[in-house]
């Protein structure tokens, strides 16, 4: 795992499967997004990928109320968080907006936030930048697979490494200053605002 690290992921560990996913309450299951694509990887890919999430983890490049990828991040302590938040202002009338960052890690700009990354670990920045790049997938459908497509852009779901680096590229949506009543969470390419108001009429959509 040293020499990986030294020297870059092989191209043979870049190989996966995708397979296709329902995304629930879709009109039409005939459109392409109506379906998740996951990626599933060799395992000793995603145990090299692991470790670079945590190196890149260290490098706290992630403000506190980004959820997701990382440990103490996740699922449980973003509701938390909300929770708190709710708790804190149940005399007053909290309006909660929510929004999906549609597409994210297909479109997410890998050089600007491998660039980001550089700029406190070169090396890092570098290895995940030649990770991401020269990536083959087969799909399997129905019992079908197909031939080996190259998936260069963005950032696959389902990698241990891929949160990290979408949640960077997005970081200054949820790094606006806010005062002691909003919160923004966010949770890889969910976001969340909350805001309390003094009355039950202010704030309602």
């Amino acid at each position: 795992m040293n020499r990986v690290y030294r020297e870059g992921m092989a191209n043979s560990w870049k190989i996966s499967s995708t397979i296709l996913i329902t995304k629930v309450n879709k009109p039409s299951y005939t459109m392409a997004k109506s379906w998740r694509p996951i990626q599933l990887q060799s395992i000793l890919a995603k145990i090299m990928e692991r470790i670079i999430t945590n190196k890149l983890t260290n490098l706290n490049l992630l403000p506190h109320n980004m959820y997701g990828g990382r440990k103490n991040y996740n699922t449980t302590d973003a509701i938390q968080a909300l929770d708190t938040f709710v708790e804190s202002n149940k005399n007053r009338n909290v309006c909660i907006r929510a929004l999906d960052v549609e597409g994210g890690f297909d479109n997410l700009d890998l050089d600007r936030t491998c660039n980001m990354i550089g700029e406190k670990n070169k090396h890092l920045g570098h290895w995940i930048k030649f990770c991401e790049h020269h990536r083959q997938t087969v799909y399997r459908f129905n019992g079908r697979t197909s031939k080996p497509y190259k998936t260069d852009q963005g950032t696959p779901q389902g990698s241990p490494l891929s949160p990290i680096p979408f949640l960077i590229s997005v970081k200054h949506m949820v790094s606006i200053k806010t005062n002691k009543d909003t919160i923004i969470l966010a949770y890889v390419d969910d976001i969340l605002t909350a805001t309390a108001y003094a009355t039950k009429t202010n704030g309602q959509m």
